[in-house]
């Protein structure tokens, strides 16, 4: 199984076949170009994380990652992906400069934890 992330509005991931996934703590509103099979609520941030600068934000989510466990967390994914290949979802458009998110959060931790990269899908118009 290959983790990747992404955001909702990548209208791109449709072309890859993957099992799609949001780590949002809130559901995507808007259509997607693409069917979201569920939420891994597990990964989200809390809601007292919304607005926090990324140098008190970084630990607090590291914080829920380190408490799953990698063990806890790739059982989570192959129960929900059955091994395929999946996409984990939020909402911020990285292409913009100085943004950040939990989804590349994870990533960096998870490639520290496993030595699996995760990659973030390109977008393609």
């Amino acid at each position: 199984m290959q983790i990747y992330t992404s955001r909702y509005a990548n209208r791109s991931i449709e072309k890859y076949h993957l099992s799609v996934y949001g780590i949002s703590l809130y559901h995507v509103r808007h259509k997607t170009a693409f069917k979201i099979e569920g939420y891994l609520k597990e990964l989200a941030p809390t809601r007292d994380m919304f607005g926090l600068p990324y140098n008190i934000y970084r630990p607090k989510y590291l914080a829920i990652l380190n408490k799953l466990g990698v063990d806890r967390i790739r059982e989570l994914l192959l129960s929900v992906t059955d091994g395929k290949d999946v996409v984990l979802l939020c909402f911020e458009d990285l292409r913009k400069p100085d943004k950040w998110c939990h989804r590349r959060i994870f990533a960096e931790w998870w490639q520290e934890q496993t030595g699996e990269k995760v990659k973030e899908l390109q977008e393609y118009e």
